[in-house]
């Protein structure tokens, strides 16, 4: 039990931490260029750590499944890393974080679990607390566009991971739990490939891409982008968590591993309080209070 534990302490520090350099990555680069390099790493560490050996390639069973899932995971990626750029990292994190709750409600729908009224008391939590996050600080400004659009990326971001996770969860026990990310690490890669190579010039001193780099299209500013050691921070918290996740599983009850890591937002939010400055006002605190309880509850449901 304290292995699982310990285990899932750090898959939550590892994506508190992860989050947290990526949006610092999203704010300078763009979401776009910071979601392809974070997927660039991810793959390169989980494929040398053998995540690709130790799954049935069959393509009908698992290989064709998990490559439109990758799909989905990139979708997610995206919104997720767009509300980074656009909205407050301790306003965001937590909506984004609640996709647990997505994933049990639609097992509820689909039959697959009874329904308990302890998890509908969950997802209202939830809901109660993300208004009272998203709900601005002063209400004498006009409403910023971008935090709004923030807040319905990360909406969305809970919405594609929760139904990804549902759909994973076909094959959860017949995999190892790090084989499908690197799958869609590498999905994210070939998708956004294009995408980053097509992005119009931006330099430094328009928050773009390096100091003094030529325009996006360059091959040397991609492979600048991906020598950023912050780029590959990210990429080797991102799959830490995932492998910490992976082991806690196997030396613990996993509803203990999953409630603990679920809370990697709190993480985030310390973490963007303190270095980022970020201010909330009582009821968003409230908010935050009610989304991690939540949380923490659904996670360690019976």
């Amino acid at each position: 039990m304290l292995s699982a534990l310990a285990l899932g302490l750090g898959t939550a520090l590892c994506w508190g931490t992860a989050d947290f350099f990526a949006r610092q990555l999203a704010v300078r680069f763009g979401f776009v260029r910071t979601l392809f390099a974070m997927s660039v790493a991810s793959a390169a560490v989980l494929v040398t750590a053998g995540a690709l050996r130790l799954i049935d390639l069959n393509p009908g069973e698992f290989l064709v499944p998990l490559l439109a899932l990758g799909l989905l995971n990139t979708l997610g990626g995206l919104v997720l890393y767009y509300a980074f750029q656009h909205g407050p990292l301790s306003v965001v994190s937590p909506i984004a974080s609640a996709f647990p709750v997505v994933t049990g409600l639609l097992a509820i729908g689909a039959g697959h679990e009874h329904v308990l009224t302890l998890t509908l008391l969950c997802a209202g939590a939830v809901v109660l607390g993300t208004v009272l996050v998203a709900t601005p600080g002063n209400s004498s400004t006009p409403p910023d566009p971008h935090r709004r659009r923030a807040v319905l990326g990360a909406l969305a971001s809970a919405l594609v991971f929760g139904l990804m996770c549902y759909l994973l969860g076909r094959y959860a026990s017949r995999i190892p739990a790090a084989a499908p990310i690197a799958v869609f690490r590498i999905v994210g890669v070939l998708v956004l490939l294009v995408p980053v190579w097509l992005l119009p010039k931006r330099t430094a001193s328009g928050n773009g891409l390096l100091p003094g780099a030529a325009a996006d299209r360059k091959p040397r500013a991609l492979l600048g982008l991906l020598r950023s050691p912050l780029a590959w921070a990210v990429g080797v918290l991102d799959s830490g968590g995932y492998i910490c996740y992976a082991l806690g599983t196997r030396s613990g009850p996993i509803t203990v591993v999953a409630a603990v890591a679920g809370l990697f937002s709190a993480w985030t939010v310390v973490l963007s309080l303190v270095f980022l400055r970020e201010r909330l006002r009582g009821w968003q605190v409230a908010g935050l209070a009610l989304i991690f309880a939540a949380l923490l509850i659904f996670g360690l449901r019976s």
